[in-house]
């Protein structure tokens, strides 16, 4: 769709605790932007996060780095999935206080990131 024919890769996994380990122990990606979207406790707003983080960025066409963004359902994280990011060096940022479908969230962190990497 909107003239693209990229399929991005899709992985699933059972727990949070599983996917953060399968993806950071393996060494094979690197992500100075970690991103947990939460809107208990943040540590501020993921635009302003990415604002104050805009050298961090991937550039367009560099190749090897990632944002990863956790985006979770409706109920939220629990406490120990809250912790389990706070390990692996997540930031914690909100997209306001009124909790977003998963779609809907996902749909507007990808269009707030991309904006800021100067993509859109």
């Amino acid at each position: 769709q909107a003239k693209s024919t990229h399929v991005p890769k899709l992985f699933t996994y059972t727990s949070v605790s599983n996917c953060l380990s399968s993806i950071f122990d393996s060494n094979s990606f690197s992500a100075p932007i970690r991103l947990n979207l939460d809107n208990i406790r943040p540590q501020g707003s993921l635009g302003h996060y990415l604002e104050a983080h805009k050298n961090q960025l991937p550039k367009i066409g560099e190749k090897g780095t990632f944002v990863y963004a956790a985006i979770g359902s409706e109920r939220g994280w629990t406490d120990r999935e809250r912790q389990e990011f706070d390990e692996y060096g997540f930031a914690t940022c909100s997209m306001g206080e009124r909790v977003l479908r998963t779609e809907t969230a996902a749909t507007v962190a990808a269009s707030i990131i991309l904006d800021k990497m100067e993509i859109l």
